[in-house]
């Protein structure tokens, strides 16, 4: 079985993270990168040369070829470029969160529920947020982040 082609939507701190560690093995393979900065483009094409560096994110998500797109965006970004790739049948990691509303995140719950093709959490965000969600579930958030 060959490596997942994975396209990437933003190269900015996180998605140039998510570049490297994707092109760090032979498990995935990142074939296209989407970045609105020339300046991020730039240094994506000195670092990837093999990976088509484009501006519009629209033909990452459109291509037939990729097997996963990762959203590395600003958050007011998410939902929109997540829905859209959802619904092109693409598999989709978001880094960070989807949208800082619980309506989109109600909507992106819904969509779990009900296609194979799941929004992922990356797992160094469960991570640091298992505590705080504990922490808010016991109603003690102020205490715990004093550590008291």
């Amino acid at each position: 079985m060959s490596a997942p082609r994975i396209g990437v939507i933003g190269y900015g701190y996180w998605g140039s993270n998510l570049v490297r560690n994707f092109s760090a093995g032979p498990r995935a393979k990142v074939v296209e990168i989407a970045e609105q900065s020339p300046h991020r483009r730039r240094a994506a094409r000195a670092q990837y040369p093999d990976i088509k560096i484009i501006e519009d994110a629209a033909p990452v998500i459109a291509d037939p070829d990729i097997d996963a797109v990762a959203i590395a965006t600003p958050i007011f970004t998410h939902h929109e470029l997540a829905n859209r790739a959802l619904q092109a049948g693409e598999q989709v990691l978001v880094e960070k969160t989807m949208r800082p509303s619980s309506s989109t995140c109600s909507h992106f719950r819904r969509c779990m529920e009900t296609s194979p093709d799941i929004p992922q959490i990356p797992r160094l965000l469960k991570a640091i947020f298992r505590p705080i969600k504990g922490a808010l579930q016991r109603n003690s958030i102020a205490s715990d982040c004093a550590g008291s």
